[in-house]
Order: C-alpha cells, then sequence, then structure tokens
C-alpha cells in the first residue's frame, strides 16, 4: 500500500474511532472531530498533488522533465508538512480531560508526526533529483535516492 494510501487510511480510520467512542464527554469529542475533519481539504489537495507529482517523474523522458517532477513533489510535501504542523498545534490545544479521548488525541499526532518525518525524508531525497546537473550524474545519485527514498518508509 503506498504512503498516501496509508495516510488516507489513517486519517479515516481515526475520525470514525473518535465518532464511535465520544460517550459522556461528547463536547470534547466534537472538538476533536471537527479539528481532524478540518484536515480534510489539504488531505484531498494533497493526495491529488502527489498523484500528479509521481505520475509526472514516473513518465518523465529527460532529466529537465524528471527535474520538474521532483520540484512539484518537494512542494507537496512541504504544503502537507506546513498543514500536519498547523493540525498537530490546533490538536494540541484542545482542552480535552477524557483519558480515552486524550489517548487518541496522543496515538493520532504520533502517527502524523511519523509520516510527516518519513515524507520529509523523502523530499530530502527527492532533492537530490531535483537538484542533479547532468544526466551522468543523475546515474550516479540514482542508487543515492532510492536508497533514501526506501529507508524513508521501511520503519
Amino acid at each position: 500500500m503506498s504512503p498516501n494510501r496509508t495516510l488516507i487510511l489513517t486519517f479515516s480510520s481515526l475520525i470514525l474511532l473518535g465518532l464511535a467512542s465520544c460517550g459522556g464527554r461528547v463536547s470534547q469529542c466534537n472538538s476533536l472531530i471537527s479539528t481532524l475533519n478540518e484536515a480534510q481539504p489539504f488531505r484531498v489537495e494533497y493526495e491529488q498533488n502527489m498523484s500528479a507529482a509521481l505520475s509526472q517523474i514516473s513518465g518523465a523522458q529527460d532529466l529537465a522533465q524528471t527535474q520538474d517532477a521532483a520540484k512539484q513533489y518537494i512542494t507537496t510535501v512541504e504544503t502537507v508538512t506546513d498543514n500536519t504542523s498547523d493540525l498537530v498545534q490546533d490538536l494540541a490545544s484542545l482542552d480535552i480531560v477524557d483519558e480515552q479521548l486524550l489517548e487518541y488525541r496522543s496515538r493520532y499526532t504520533t502517527l502524523i508526526t511519523h509520516q510527516t518525518a518519513a515524507l520529509e525524508t523523502a523530499q530530502n531525497s527527492m532533492i537530490i533529483l531535483a537538484t542533479v546537473e547532468s544526466e551522468v550524474a543523475f546515474a550516479q545519485d540514482f542508487d543515492q535516492f532510492q536508497q533514501r527514498t526506501n529507508g524513508a518508509y521501511s520503519v
């Protein structure tokens, strides 16, 4: 399963989990769900942009096209990193005292923080492709790019 699809499924699962277990602390649960739902638009945009970048990379015919696609990927990751950071801050600012909701928030925050770190590692790897100066250098650097990218998602 792709990292993009995993991120989406994780977002959706946690929202549903929160809905199913609100119990007595309805206002706290509603605040948590509302904050998580605010992530939906950027998640959809991220998925579309990432899909476009990866499609562009796989269809690149020359170094310039590969570099353009790599730059699109880098920009997409920068946007999702910023949005995820904002979401983590919004979640942290919620006034939640219910133990179960605190646990959900903590797990979710940990999960998206780890996903963001993996994306940043992949992004840093993509910089290799975006800045390579020649096709010869590309061939030499591709293994390093691939190892770093694979390592980003192996944890």
